[in-house]
């Protein structure tokens, strides 16, 4: 398969260790076309985003740079009703809005049992949860307008299909993530019966993990998913939703 975007990395403006220039050079390097800077959302502990931190990279998706740098941010869940943590006006501004559930959160959320259990707890406690983490991802799927799910299955587990079903309603891409594609395996008999489309995420943190894409190769062929449902290939490019106008019914 011929990758030619990226579609998860991250900078120093969250947890990762390298620049947009470096991971412009990363991209190159490996061939690729395109890649979206998807640092954590606005109320990730360590290092989430910032606005200072958005404006500059606004700036710097809308020059040239020899291949396309696509603006966007790795959402946090945060709230069973579905809530992400990307303020409205800053959703109108994205170029891709990833969606994911991630433990590390600031405190007014961090100790609520929907985060601490699904990212502390033991296996069984959060079995419990299962029906609240799966209604939580088709709330804002329902809510926003998400282009992809990130790692599913990595720290909450779901009942996946129920997230396939609106996700193709909805037009989202699942992630095949480099790093979890172990969490992901379960569920990809439902993502394949449903009919859901994959795109390709590495979920680099270092500049020099951009692009590598051998376990998802890999894992595709093992599991014979149709390379017409993986998008960021060359036969593939993937299309985002137009966020302009976007308004949260309320």
């Amino acid at each position: 398969m011929k990758f030619v975007g990226d579609y998860h990395t991250h900078t120093r403006a969250s947890d990762g260790h390298s620049t947009l220039e470096e991971n412009v050079l990363a991209a190159k390097e490996a061939g690729l076309c395109e890649f979206v800077a998807s640092d954590h959302g606005f109320l990730s502990v360590f290092a989430g985003m910032t606005p200072k931190n958005f404006a500059k990279q606004q700036a710097f998706v809308q020059e040239k740079h020899g291949v396309r740098v696509l603006q966007g941010i790795e959402s946090n869940i945060i709230l069973p009703d579905g809530t992400i943590d990307t303020p409205d006006e800053y959703i109108r501004k994205l170029d891709v809005l990833t969606v994911g559930f991630h433990r590390f959160l600031k405190p007014k959320y961090a100790f609520s049992k929907f985060i601490f259990v699904n990212g502390f707890g033991r296996k069984s406690a959060k079995q419990k949860l299962v029906k609240v983490n799966t209604q939580a991802y088709v709330n804002a799927l329902d809510k926003y307008p998400i282009d992809i799910v990130a790692h599913l299955g990595h720290k909450a587990p779901v009942e996946a299909r129920e997230i396939f079903e609106k996700a193709k309603e909805t037009g989202a891409y699942i992630e095949l993530n480099a790093k979890h594609l172990d969490a992901f395996l379960p569920y990809l008999k439902d993502a394949l019966e449903v009919g859901v489309n994959f795109i390709v995420g590495s979920d680099a943190h270092r500049a020099r993990d951009i692009g590598r894409f051998d376990e998802i190769e890999k894992f595709v062929k093992d599991n014979e998913i149709p390379a017409g449902r993986v998008f960021g290939t060359a036969e593939n490019p993937p299309r985002f939703k137009d966020k302009t106008n976007w308004r949260k019914d309320r």
